[in-house]
């Protein structure tokens, strides 16, 4: 499975002349928290879930759901350096 990764810039204080930084975030679950929502899938399909299809939702969701926070995070990261 290619793992997912995604670079956000970092810039450093005026004190520091233009040193920008490039920072790699995996973005992945880990296998605790997809065994944990595969379970609750498995559960909400009242247990007629064949566990391999359970296990790629929760992959996917979850890798969603970080995905959708990174990109929170870096959006709000970006509007407190403006704001500086």
């Amino acid at each position: 499975m290619k793992e997912k990764t995604k670079t956000i810039n970092v810039s450093a204080p005026p004190s520091d002349q233009d040193l920008t930084t490039s920072v790699k975030v995996r973005i992945h679950p880990t296998e605790e928290q997809i065994r944990q929502r595969a379970y609750e899938i498995h559960k909400a399909r009242g247990g007629n879930s064949h566990p391999l299809i359970a296990w790629l939702q929760a992959d996917n969701e979850l890798k969603a759901e970080m995905s959708r926070q990174q990109s929170d995070n870096t959006t709000e990261m970006k509007r407190s350096s403006a704001r500086s």
